[in-house]
């Protein structure tokens, strides 16, 4: 195994000369000699249009990259999130290469992981795509240093009850589902610059959550994370609010039947509301384990597949609303608390870390769940762990779907009581799901179709970001 880890403080790496790479003279600003914390935000679209659309698609609502420029002094940070369902890495190392104006470490870039960004199950490494989508990260990064200004910064961690364990178990078979009883957190925690006026410049809500409402619709949509960004953004115009995902491996959206219901004819589902029908995850558990030398029965073509296509696309975006509205507000009223202290000058620190796990490569490679598809060794997994310190609040990037306790361990040892989690930040790495070590023996799709032997990564990654938190104590 290879545990290696590099800190550095982000004005070591800046220097003078990437800092006079970038061109802000915002009005009012202190003299360059005194300490000053500048925020600024800005977003890009990046919805795809005519031939970039995928055949057949439809557009509900918007995509964008969102970006928040951050400067202490000579150190200065960039968060980025995108609308898709994964950013891979060569994107995120060509863009973070493009902006020199801060050090790689400093920039951290995630995936907002909607499911309905036009990007799965195929054609999201495409060079051509990839490319524009490098350009948007570059471009809102820029834009949002050209609007930094003075400002301050807050943390705060609330509650939110939109989420549930996704590693269901009916006495005999794992499948995924809705597990009422399986561990879920339901933390969120809004990071946030507000100017002179006290008015939000940004803000980052952090929750574990799949946006996958319209997954396989053939509809192109932000989800929840989306609708959640623009109800701030309506509230406060000019401000830029984005979404980062937490642990979000093993959590879904509670309320899941409508997306049931969407997805439904291609899966043999009752489109009846019956209060005793199976759900979707019911019947999509059925589907999934077919047993070897069969098939499964193709969906039965229905003469009004479109009007229940209409109603369940209705009602789906009813519930993707209203889960963006709660959340929105949630982090208004959490924002407005007026015993959170605001930090005129918190200081910026990055860092990050390479843990190495053993891997395996699954022998059964057709996808059912409830089963031990048997594996034998694989390539060495490697994943990145990366250290973004405000102040004291650390936000630690993960490039990959974490599951929650792992997450839980890390907040009840890191140093600093203000942690938060980002996971698919930094790119993507060759692990699938990072399961947690009591989460091993659950045979749901996400734990069997991880690469990662047992018993090391959860260890790993703890330490790795408890040791960078630690290490940017020691400036």
């Amino acid at each position: 195994m290879k545990f290696k880890t590099r800190f550095v403080r982000s004005a070591a790496m800046a220097g003078a000369a990437a800092v006079a790479a970038i061109a802000i003279a915002p009005a009012g600003a202190a003299p360059a000699s005194a300490p000053a914390f500048l925020a600024g935000a800005a977003k890009v679209e990046i919805t795809p249009k005519g031939a970039a659309l995928p055949a057949g698609n439809t557009v509900r609502d918007p995509l964008f990259v969102r970006a928040i420029f951050l400067k202490s002094g000579r150190d200065c940070a960039i968060l980025a999130s995108v609308d898709k369902a994964l950013v891979a890495t060569a994107t995120v190392d060509a863009a973070r290469a493009r902006l020199k104006q801060c050090p790689g470490d400093n920039i951290v870039i995630s995936a907002t992981h909607t499911h309905s960004g036009a990007d799965l199950p195929a054609g999201w490494m495409d060079p051509a795509a990839s490319k524009l989508l490098e350009d948007a990260i570059v471009q809102a990064a820029e834009e949002a240093a050209g609007k930094a200004r003075k400002a301050r910064m807050g943390f705060v961690t609330t509650s939110l009850d939109l989420n549930i364990n996704r590693d269901a178990f009916d006495g005999r078979h794992w499948f995924q589902g809705n597990n009422p009883d399986g561990v879920s957190d339901k933390t969120m925690t809004v990071t946030y610059f507000v100017g002179e006026d006290d008015m939000p410049i940004a803000l980052m809500m952090n929750y574990g959550m799949h946006p996958i409402n319209y997954h396989l619709s053939g509809i192109v949509s932000a989800d929840f994370p989306g609708e959640a960004s623009r109800y701030v953004e309506r509230r406060y115009d000019g401000a830029v609010a984005l979404f980062t995902q937490a642990a979000s491996g093993d959590q879904n959206p509670r309320l899941s039947l409508p997306l049931g219901k969407l997805m439904g004819p291609r899966l043999h589902v009752d489109q009846k509301d019956a209060v005793r029908a199976p759900t979707f995850w019911d019947l999509a558990a059925e589907d999934v384990r077919v047993r070897p030398g069969q098939k499964a029965s193709p969906a039965p073509a229905e003469a009004d597949w479109d009007d229940k296509r209409r109603k369940a696309v209705a009602e789906v975006g009813e519930i993707v609303t209203a889960m963006g509205a709660i959340m929105g507000e949630t982090a208004i009223d959490a924002m407005r608390d007026p015993a959170v202290p605001l930090v005129a000058d918190p200081g910026l620190w990055a860092g990050s870390a390479t843990v190495t796990c053993p891997g395996r490569d699954r022998i059964d490679t057709l996808r059912r769940e409830g089963m031990d598809p048997g594996y034998k060794d694989g390539a060495a997994v490697n994943i990145k762990v990366g250290l973004l310190r405000i102040g004291d609040v650390a936000l630690v990037g993960v490039d990959s779907e974490i599951y929650t306790e792992i997450v839980q361990e890390m907040k009840k040892r890191s140093p600093l009581t203000q942690t938060a989690v980002i996971g698919l930040a930094g790119g993507l790495a060759n692990s699938g799901y990072i399961y947690s070590d009591n989460a091993a023996h659950h045979l749901t799709f996400q734990v069997i179709g991880s690469r990662l032997q047992p018993g090391c990564a959860e260890d790993r990654i703890v330490d790795a970001a408890v040791g960078l938190v630690s290490q940017s104590g020691r400036r």
